[in-house]
């Protein structure tokens, strides 16, 4: 099942990026994960549905499950992908197919059958792994499935091969790690993967270990995110999937030795308790997942007293609800840009949120140490101020597209990745977002930005959420439209809005429908979903033009 020698190198689809210096004896990334693993053994690691399991015990299974998978056929080069449930065996055979030097593939357990068969076909992997319990049915709809590789189960399950009886006669001797540097580690589907063109940034393991670096010299700061990290007894709630954003905040929450509590998806009660019943220091969230918790009628009554840091991403939060977010947290907030393809890029820090500076709260922060911005006009650099691409470099971003190199060159120019983001640096460094670049409303020809419009909504007192999007126009080519959320028993117009927008930005900017809506659509990755918006305020329009 393993494949040839020339398969293992991750020089093909190289396109624009700098080569790896591969290690023939050693991998970085898992020495030193391995090495914190060691040094924490005793420390709790994982605490899931009432049970806990230590550093060692991680260490003792992912050594079995590896030599389990092995046992099976897996080796260097082959793939192994899995249900991005947030569970510990999941999270075990994450860690155990590095070991094996797998690359590694979560599939999305929101997407549908026949679009998780197309994924794993696209994958080329040679087995998927699934838990019985949360994933049971979804195997047994895949099954016999054209693209579907060989199923194991974590348990007895209706179909595949049980690995955790494979695994129970194997030694818990450690298992000397068989990945190379230039061995691709991760595979990971952007999130604009569903419905359209699959799309996946493969990372090599020398990648990873820049990454691990990059958290490592992040770690010596004397700055409040990586005090929390640093904390004796620091605990880490996570209902986005361990294996999902990887990067973010679990990995130097691993180097530290840090306890995971897992939970399988977001209940905002669920999670309030668990905040203060654990003792929780680190939160990650969506910027929707922050805004279930600040508006769940629990948040008055619970003790944030433990909580240290709070990291959202993904996407920036409006500066109204996130000041709300600040006066429930505390001055513990802070953001991270970054993409599938870049990782980590920006970080607005702690004290960048609790500076009396309220024009910071609309930034992304500014790069991390060893992360090179510029913002782009054509192939000139901006000035500051400025709007243009948002275009990243880093010793860490993706190698390239997964089996797509006219993409990967589309993409990676002189070894800067394009993101796709519209925005502009100011003259002390931070990042400013504007929009994506599909995202723009181009009206009579003129750019009007969806995020001022939503900024602007979203300041209004009675407003909770809001979106913008934009139609096709017969008059001015294209058109704003917007759909809010309001407060619970605040009131406020279409009419009241529309003229907000356009005395605080201008006529071409203020929408031309607001469409009230008891909640914006999200994806199953916690975006929010402006296609759905878009469809939405379609038939709106429509409805209204037929009753006309």
């Amino acid at each position: 099942m393993s494949r040839s020698a020339a398969d293992l190198s991750a020089a093909e689809e190289t396109s624009g990026s700098a080569p790896d210096s591969p290690c023939p004896d050693s991998c970085f990334y898992l020495d030193t994960l391995l090495s914190a693993f060691h040094r924490n053994a005793d420390r709790v690691a994982v605490v899931h549905d009432g049970g806990s399991l230590t550093y060692a015990d991680l260490l003792d299974e992912m050594y079995r499950l590896a030599r389990a998978l092995e046992g099976v056929g897996l080796g260097r080069g082959d793939g192994v992908a899995a249900f991005q449930d947030n569970t510990p065996g999941t999270l075990l055979v994450w860690m155990a197919s590095r070991l094996l030097g797998c690359y590694f593939v979560g599939i999305p357990t929101y997407s549908s059958a026949s679009e998780q068969a197309k994924m794993l076909e696209f994958m080329e992997v040679s087995v998927l792994v699934y838990e019985p319990g949360p994933a049971a049915e979804r195997a047994a709809a895949l099954a016999g499935q054209h693209g579907v590789p060989t199923m194991l189960s974590l348990g007895p399950g209706p179909v595949g091969t049980d690995l955790l009886a494979l695994a129970a006669d194997q030694p818990r001797t450690p298992f000397p790690p068989r990945a190379r540097e230039d061995d691709i580690a991760d595979v990971l589907l952007t999130s604009g993967s569903t419905g359209g063109r699959l799309k996946a940034a493969a990372y090599t393991f020398q990648r990873l270990g820049e990454l691990v670096k990059a958290w490592l010299a992040f770690d010596t700061q004397d700055v409040a995110g990586a005090a929390a990290y640093r904390a004796p007894g620091c605990s880490l709630l996570r209902f986005i999937a361990m294996t999902m954003s990887h990067g973010v905040a679990a990995l130097p929450a691993m180097l530290n030795g840090a306890t995971f509590v897992l939970q399988q998806s977001l209940d905002p009660g669920v999670a309030l308790r668990a905040i203060e019943e654990q003792r929780i220091s680190v939160l990650t969230t969506f910027p929707s997942h922050t805004y279930q918790l600040i508006d769940h009628p629990d948040v008055t009554r619970t003790d944030f007293a433990s909580l240290r840091l709070l990291v959202y991403y993904g996407a920036p939060m409006s500066p109204a609800r996130l000041k709300r977010a600040m006066a429930v947290f505390g001055p513990v907030l802070c953001q991270i840009y970054g993409q599938t393809e870049t990782r980590l890029v920006c970080w607005l820090s702690p004290e960048d949120h609790a500076a009396d500076r309220p024009e910071l709260l609309r930034s992304i922060g500014r790069p991390l140490p060893g992360v090179e911005v510029q913002v782009r006009t054509g192939t000139a650099v901006a000035a500051v101020g400025e709007i243009g691409e948002i275009c990243v470099r880093t010793a860490y971003q993706m190698n390239h597209y997964w089996r797509q190199p006219e993409l990967t060159a589309e993409t990676i120019v002189d070894g800067w990745i394009r993101t796709g983001d519209l925005g502009y640096l100011d003259a002390e460094g931070y990042v400013y977002l504007v929009d994506r670049l599909r995202d723009i409303v181009l009206v009579n020809a003129i750019n009007c930005y969806t995020v001022d419009i939503e900024n602007v909504l979203a300041g209004h007192p009675a407003v909770r959420e809001a979106v913008a999007v934009g139609l096709p126009d017969p008059h001015t080519g294209e058109a704003v439209h917007a759909a809010v959320v309001r407060h619970p028993d605040a009131e406020v117009s279409e009419a009241e809005l529309r003229a907000l927008v356009r005395v605080e930005l201008s006529e071409l900017d203020e929408p031309r429908t607001v469409l009230f809506l008891d909640a914006i659509p999200v994806t199953r990755a916690g975006k929010r979903d402006k296609n759905a918006v878009r469809e939405l305020v379609a038939q709106r329009i429509g409805s209204a033009g037929r009753s006309g």
